[in-house]
């Protein structure tokens, strides 16, 4: 396994003989925009443990509407299903920010996790946060409007990407917030006009970040919490 591995809090947690023990079951792949990783109700082959990137947890509605419902990087992984021993999902997981993940088929993993209890409980505690996430973004969605909901979008995206720039479009972040193009813009705008964002083409770059903490509703704080409560 690659020493960057450790890179993605789940490994970071283990000791060199636990990584040397799930070492030759996994395998370092691409995450490439847009990118289905796994798809509902189908069987999940792999799980996927992001050290650059993003991974979007979409829910799909028969009339064509979209969601985002969770959203996973190095601080975690995608596959929380196998290991609670369901392998299937009844949401999409693809890329939302390219780069690279470390890979392990699911069969792998659950063998992985019984040889090594750290693993397993660790694999457990992330389990339960995007539970909480989950819940959370649902209570967001519902609840607030788009600016806070944008905002708040816009600081999880940062905490997990390098640096401040985000690449993404305006209909596919209108697409995962659920909400028209022509809202996602509007608001960009004035985000942009207090000082807070740089818009460039396909891309987001946060010039005040404190700025926008404050225009982002609490749900932001709080999933943090909830993760440095569980991970501490």
């Amino acid at each position: 396994m690659p020493k960057d591995a450790s890179l993605n809090s789940v490994f970071g947690s283990l000791s060199r003989k636990d990584l040397d023990t799930i070492r030759p079951s996994l395998t370092r792949v691409d995450l490439e925009l847009s990118q289905k990783l796994s798809s509902p109700g189908r069987i999940i082959p792999y799980a996927y443990f992001p050290i650059s990137g993003m991974i979007s947890l979409v829910q799909r509605y028969s009339d064509g509407s979209t969601v985002e419902v969770g959203l996973v990087g190095r601080e975690s992984f995608w596959g929380t299903p196998i290991i609670l021993g369901i392998p299937w999902s009844p949401v999409e997981a693809m890329v939302q920010g390219e780069g690279q993940a470390m890979r392990i088929s699911a069969k792998a993993l659950v063998a992985a996790a019984d040889r090594i209890p750290l693993l397993k409980d660790m694999l457990l505690r992330h389990a339960q946060f995007l539970q909480v996430q989950v819940a959370i973004t649902a209570a967001c969605n519902g609840l607030h409007t788009l600016q806070p909901r944008l905002s708040r979008w816009l600081l999880e995206a940062n905490d997990r990407m390098d640096g401040d720039d985000t690449m993404l479009k305006n209909e596919f972040l209108s697409f995962m917030l659920g909400v028209r193009r022509a809202g996602v813009t509007s608001e960009l705008s004035k985000l942009k006009s207090r000082g807070l964002i740089e818009l460039g083409r396909g891309k987001v770059r946060i010039l005040d970040r404190k700025g926008l903490e404050s225009q982002a509703c609490d749900c932001h704080r709080i999933v943090r919490r909830e993760y440095n409560g569980m991970f501490a």
